[in-house]
């Protein structure tokens, strides 16, 4: 473990995307078809795989924090030892936090004290007095199951925020105490899409589908919309979409999925439903082998295509095209 920063630390911040952290922080990149330019330096280019290049610093690589830590250097005059550092606190959302953190004492016991502080820094955003934007956007624009998605209203696991009508996606423990909030915007115009992990989220805690009680199955996606996109896909093609429970990633580290393996140790099979893109792909890889390793029954079930959401938008336009074409022989 190193002096400033955990392991588990280092792992997440290794697997965060990096163009959605810049955005939510605020630091301007112009989208160009399938990747991000910086504005204040036109060189450094984002691919939306992960992949970057400075090449002003001939520098590249994958890695997410080494291009933070460059940032840092670059714009903000850190020396090189306190960026590295400070772009894995970031990354990894515990920025602030001691590396002694999660809620142990010196004897093993549950420091309460040291949980209710941690819990009174996650503030939700307001909420809307309704929903019909972040509805609209979700099931018209998304394709969602509104029966799903009214679902996940009740339970408080989504929301309409206030004032800007942005949908807030929240994880909680096993106290239901809120842990994690991701806020995405409802406009449709790609060039204009906002999104962004609320401050102090514990990216521990996923964004989680409950299914049947009893269920051993748990699907695992790396966003909210792909898993909800998934159970929605199950329920159109009249299947139970009850038969295991879905969680959110916040990406692809396995942070929430060893967190929800700890509070549900019934779980008997893992199914990789991540992206399938070179990220999404090397990381299923990882998943069923470190996973197959501890015991658990490993799967994959790919998205035909780049993710859920977009087989789900695909299938639906295939039905209505499907319908038209019936349509059209019937008249």
């Amino acid at each position: 473990m190193h002096e400033f920063y955990t392991k588990d630390e280092l792992e997440q911040a290794k697997y965060e995307n990096i163009i959605h952290y810049l955005q939510s922080i605020g630091y301007d990149l112009k989208q160009e078809g399938h990747y991000y330019r910086g504005v204040l330096h036109d060189s450094m280019v984002i691919h939306e795989d992960g992949r970057w290049v400075w090449n002003s610093k001939d520098l590249k690589g994958y890695s997410p924090v080494e291009l933070l830590k460059q940032i840092l250097v670059t714009d903000f005059g850190y020396d090189d030892k306190s960026a590295y550092i400070n772009a894995i606190k970031r990354l990894a959302g515990t920025e602030g936090q001691s590396k002694d953190f999660p809620y142990q004492s010196s004897n093993g016991s549950d420091s309460t004290a040291a949980v209710k502080e941690h819990l009174r820094t996650l503030t939700l955003p307001e909420r809307n007095l309704n929903y019909n934007r972040a509805i609209a956007y979700l099931c018209k624009a998304r394709g969602l199951d509104y029966g799903i998605v009214k679902e996940l209203i009740l339970q408080k696991k989504l929301y309409e925020t206030k004032p800007y009508h942005n949908v807030c996606f929240v994880s909680y423990d096993q106290n239901n105490n809120p842990r994690h909030a991701f806020i995405r915007g409802t406009l449709t115009d790609p060039h204009k899409s906002f999104k962004m992990d609320v401050e102090h989220s514990d990216k521990r805690f996923g964004f989680i589908i409950r299914g049947s009680p009893g269920s051993t199955k748990l699907f695992c996606f790396e966003s909210a919309i792909d898993a909800i996109s998934h159970a929605t896909l199950y329920k159109m093609n009249g299947l139970d979409h009850k038969d295991g429970h879905r969680i959110s990633l916040h990406g692809t580290s396995f942070l929430a999925l060893e967190q929800f393996l700890r509070d549900n140790p019934d779980t008997l099979e893992i199914v990789s439903c991540l992206d399938n893109d070179e990220t999404g792909i090397r990381r299923s890889k990882k998943l069923c082998e470190e996973f197959s390793y501890k015991g658990y029954r490993t799967f994959v079930q790919r998205p035909e295509q780049k993710d859920y959401n977009e087989q789900l938008l695909a299938f639906i336009q295939e039905r209505h095209e499907l319908d038209f074409a019936c349509g059209m022989q019937m008249g």
